[in-house]
């Protein structure tokens, strides 16, 4: 049998100009690119990771991004791709041919002690709702100002590096003032057991209009004090403190912190 030879890259005359040529020594490109992404989340995802990527994510703390490679137990590498720390997440970005995706989930899955349960976009969606994280199209959109997004309370801004676009309206609100309105948690009361209405976003305290819902998830019982409920993020005006009690998308719900705190106790 004839091993299958890896598959030859090529760029062919005519597909890069000279300009993109001259942008590559000089300054920047943007380009799409296929890419897939496997996170691992959880207390112990730092350390699993750590054993097994060819770079230190470790050393580095909280919001490093560094390269390296899994590898197999002779040295091979697996796959390739770039690990973001993140909290208790750890995101690897890998290319998203050549299986690269799945060649990473079944090394976690094999490797990582306890066994990485694979699992599907909604449980990545509830890990996501659960530590209070932001995404496009939902929490945020191009009227979305960083601090009202939490931004800059999960690593993803600097307040002593440089000038960068939009630096001054972040600067100043950060030094000077403050955003009128924040993401923020709801933790919707068990009984009734309902689910918040569909297409229903509205947010209202004291019988005024306060914010939108962005995010909802159901936490299914799991045995741990405050599951079997649904939870939520929303955009909601400042004015309105955690411990309010706000009628959302129908639906009574108390405004919390974030990250969501488990075990927690009912809405009173």
């Amino acid at each position: 049998m004839t091993e299958e030879l890896p598959q030859v890259s090529r760029v062919e005359p005519g597909e890069v100009t000279p300009a993109l040529v001259t942008a590559l020594y000089t300054g920047a490109v943007v380009s799409p690119v296929a890419a897939g992404v496997v996170a691992l989340t959880g207390s112990g995802a730092v350390t699993s990771f750590q054993g097994l990527l060819t770079n230190d994510v470790d050393l580095p703390g909280d919001g490093s991004f560094v390269y390296g490679a899994l590898l197999t137990p002779k040295g091979m590498i697996v796959v390739d791709g770039w690990a973001a720390r993140l909290g208790t997440t750890v995101s690897y970005t890998v290319p998203g041919d050549a299986r690269g995706r799945e060649r990473a989930l079944a090394i976690l899955t094999r490797s990582v002690p306890a066994g990485a349960v694979a699992a599907g976009p909604a449980t990545l969606e509830l890990s996501r709702i659960l530590a209070g994280w932001p995404r496009l199209g939902a929490e945020v959109d191009d009227r979305t100002i960083p601090q009202e997004a939490r931004l800059d309370q999960i690593g993803g801004v600097s307040y002593t590096k440089g000038c960068y676009t939009g630096q001054e309206t972040v600067a100043r609100l950060h030094f000077r003032g403050h955003v009128n309105r924040q993401v923020r948690g709801l933790l919707f009361d068990p009984e009734p057991p309902a689910a918040p209405a569909d297409g229903w976003s509205v947010v209202t305290y004291v019988d005024r209009d306060v914010g939108r819902v962005t995010s909802l998830a159901f936490v299914p019982e799991t045995g741990v004090a405050g599951a079997g409920r649904w939870i939520g993020l929303a955009l909601i005006r400042r004015e309105v403190a955690p411990g309010s009690v706000v009628r959302a998308a129908g639906r009574d719900a108390r405004v919390v912190d974030l990250p969501f705190a488990f075990p927690i106790a009912a809405p009173a």
